[in-house]
């Protein structure tokens, strides 16, 4: 399984070039028809913030600070990551099932797929992070040194997000259903993660069981790197967790996908 492992990776680094051009042509494609094009990638984010920050901000908390810092800028700090994660996450679980017409004619290794959708939202990521760091400086919070830590959570998401995906697009290719089921999964998610609240909110019991979340340890190494946290090494035990819980979806979906990949053709 190892050798497998490499494999996949190797695939990646061999096509990145190819990655890197698919995942352009797929943003531009999605905004062909649209008279505000790629602007849509900040508007709509945009707009869903404004929501939450209405309803969680000023509604249920009086738009009270979290640890001294505005609750606009905290929520934006960990909401950032659940954007990236939740989109890339059902893009990429369903990029094989959603391009077999084109299995056949590819001239690319399948676990391309994948990498190349879930790049294409990383070019959005990484420009909401900007606005992220304006907003940060507008409200006068200084940046520190722990900035320098955000391209390793930078890093630790897009193996994890390619890691669920990889899992994932054989399970949705095979049964569609699981599409839906993962949606659902998703949304819940979402609740559960830090991003509207903070773990201080609920008794301590619940505490061990909260930090199971993988997106938790990311939702909160954006904000120790943005608003001045913890260093990543202080949180060792749960990034060996999540590292630990990425791993071993990289192995089952690296199983998955060399074992069914040959039959995909067969689907079309």
């Amino acid at each position: 399984m190892w050798k497998e492992m490499k494999n996949i990776v190797a695939e990646q680094i061999a096509h990145f070039p190819l990655i890197r051009r698919l995942a352009r042509y797929e943003i531009k494609s999605t905004h062909a028809e649209q008279k505000l094009g790629l602007l849509w990638e900040l508007l709509n984010p945009g707009l869903q913030i404004l929501i939450y920050w209405f309803v969680f901000g000023v509604g249920l908390r009086g738009n009270s600070h979290v640890d001294g810092t505005p609750f606009i800028v905290w929520m934006l700090a960990g909401i950032v990551v659940w954007f990236f994660v939740n989109d890339a996450l059902l893009r990429g679980s369903n990029s094989i099932n959603s391009r077999l017409a084109m299995v056949t004619k590819m001239r690319f290794p399948m676990s391309a797929i994948p990498s190349y959708v879930i790049l294409s939202r990383m070019y959005q990521h990484l420009a909401m992070i900007v606005i992220v760091l304006v907003v940060v400086l507008l409200n006068g919070i200084p940046l520190t040194w722990k900035l320098l830590q955000l391209p390793y959570y930078l890093f630790s998401t897009y193996v994890f997000v390619y890691a669920v995906s990889l899992f994932f697009s054989t399970l949705v290719t095979l049964v569609k259903d699981i599409q839906n089921l993962l949606q659902s999964v998703m949304r819940m998610l979402f609740y559960m993660t830090p991003i509207l609240w903070t773990i201080d909110t609920f008794p301590d019991v619940f505490h061990g069981f909260l930090r199971l979340n993988p997106v938790y340890y990311l939702v909160e190494g954006y904000r120790a790197s943005l608003l001045g946290g913890s260093w990543l090494w202080q949180e060792w035990p749960t990034g060996l967790y999540f590292w630990s819980v990425t791993l071993l979806l990289f192995t089952a979906g690296t199983f998955l996908h060399i074992k069914f990949r040959k039959s995909f053709t067969e689907l079309v």
